[in-house]
């Protein structure tokens, strides 16, 4: 099988996934980000533990941030995180809203090593659209939220 969106050829070294969001075929390379997402008022019920997804690049990762901002308290104080410039990490501070529960989704970009990032000062090209999407969609709803620039190495 031949990846529908770049034609590589799938296999062991390129194996085949459809993203958790749209369903749409990609080939490993063509897979952009990396989802967990821990909702103790729904998911940790259910599953007992984070939910993890595989997303496409065609808007699935925003989509999920948005589903995921309209089922959190609409009150709750935000911290969006910019953590080793390769991962987006939007969560509940619960120490600013103790009512709302530690709700949290977390976008790691799936071929970037946030260790190769070590001493930079900003975020790596490739992660920084979602970021600023997140950021102004926060803003554009009125929602509490500061950001947060953690090193992870």
């Amino acid at each position: 099988m031949d990846c529908p969106r770049c034609g590589a050829k799938v296999g062991s070294a390129n194996w085949g996934r459809n993203c958790a969001a749209c369903g749409r075929p990609a080939c490993l390379k063509c897979i952009t980000w990396e989802m967990f997402e821990s909702h103790p008022s729904t998911f940790e019920t259910v599953l007992g533990k984070d939910r993890r997804m595989l997303l496409c690049p065609d808007g699935c990762a925003f989509g999920q941030y948005e589903r995921f901002i309209q089922s959190i308290h609409g009150k709750a104080p935000l911290v969006l995180n910019d953590i080793g410039h390769v991962l987006v990490d939007l969560c509940v501070d619960t120490g600013m809203h103790e009512d709302a529960p530690a709700s949290d989704i977390f976008f790691h970009h799936w071929r970037l090593d946030p260790r190769d990032f070590a001493g930079e000062v900003a975020m790596a090209p490739e992660a920084r659209p979602l970021y600023d999407m997140i950021r102004a969609d926060l803003a554009k709803r009125g929602r509490i939220f500061r950001e947060d620039y953690s090193d992870l190495v």
